[in-house]
């Protein structure tokens, strides 16, 4: 659910507060051991907000977890996603 009010507070123009938000969702889900398909969206979500705001290196290491999180819990489609937002970071690198 917080993943999903993370998105909603984006879309208003209030990065700072979803990504706020998304580490504290991801922060509890790693504190419950829970490592679902869930967890792997929001990694993908904070990932790509880190990426839009220059923090690459944060973006990197959050959107290989989540291809790795998506890729193993067959979650084909949001894996893809996982995958073209890493290559979209790379290519912001100009690499």
């Amino acid at each position: 659910v917080l993943h999903l009010l993370a998105s909603v507070e984006n879309r208003l123009g209030l990065a700072a507060s979803a990504i706020t938000r998304l580490q504290r969702a991801i922060a509890l889900q790693e504190l419950l051991g829970h490592h679902s398909g869930v967890h792997g969206t929001q990694q993908l979500l904070l990932g790509a907000l880190l990426r839009d705001q220059g923090r690459y290196d944060e973006a990197l290491t959050l959107l290989h977890a989540a291809v790795s999180q998506l890729t193993e819990g067959s979650t084909i489609d949001f894996a893809a996603g996982a995958r073209l937002a890493l290559m979209q970071t790379w290519l912001d690198l100009g690499q």
